[in-house]
């Protein structure tokens, strides 16, 4: 697609998930520089299911290839994956994006090919790659504040409801250096650039500092 910003129009969730697992196949192919991006993490659309399919396209499961199921998540030779949580000693950090480059079972360990720049290689215990890292064939929104792809693609349905949201919107779409594809309906992307609404914090920080 020529434009730098594009609305595939689908309205069915099933739908909308073959389109943008084909894009993701058609970019990955062309080793684009690419993020798939979502609001939530439930869902046919949310991130849980995203990372599922998208790694059946871009990393099958094959022999030769290493894997480690640790927690609920299984990580494979090959995945790509973001750091959740700062780890100093180790020196990632949050919202490093790497590939899993090898996994070591006799080592009990893992080794994290860091993209840069510059690229770092790092070694980490199975049982702190537990709490430290995620599959990131596609991330939240929310995860994605400071980083930037040549391309993000994006599901927009109206069943995300009150994750339609401007600023939500606004940083998914500011991700892109390049080119936005959206799969939806304008009526899902009307409601998010209308809705200024943000989601209230009950920290009770104001209650905290009178205390």
């Amino acid at each position: 697609m020529k434009s730098d910003f594009s609305l595939l129009p689908l309205s069915d969730e099933g739908e909308v998930l073959k389109t943008v697992l084909s894009l993701s196949e058609k970019l990955y192919g062309q080793r684009a520089n690419f993020q798939v991006l979502s609001p939530r993490h439930a869902g046919t659309l949310g991130v849980t299911n995203l990372n599922t399919r998208l790694r059946e396209l871009i990393n099958p499961s094959q022999h030769g290839l290493n894997e480690v199921t640790l927690g609920g998540e299984t990580l494979r030779e090959g995945d790509r994956v973001i750091v959740c949580k700062n780890d100093y000693k180790l020196g990632v950090f949050n919202g490093d994006v790497a590939k899993v480059n090898f996994i070591d079972k006799n080592a009990k360990e893992l080794e994290l090919k860091i993209h840069g720049p510059p690229v770092v290689m790092v070694r980490i215990p199975l049982p702190k790659a537990r709490n430290l890292l995620r599959l990131a064939y596609a991330v939240t929104v929310h995860r994605m504040q400071g980083l930037e792809y040549d391309v993000v693609v994006m599901p927009l349905v109206e069943g995300f409801a009150h994750q339609l949201q401007r600023n939500l919107f606004y940083t998914a779409i500011t991700r892109a250096k390049k080119k936005v594809l959206l799969v939806g309906t304008h009526r899902a992307m009307e409601r998010a650039v209308n809705n200024n609404r943000e989601d209230a914090r009950n920290t009770l920080f104001e209650a905290r500092l009178r205390a």
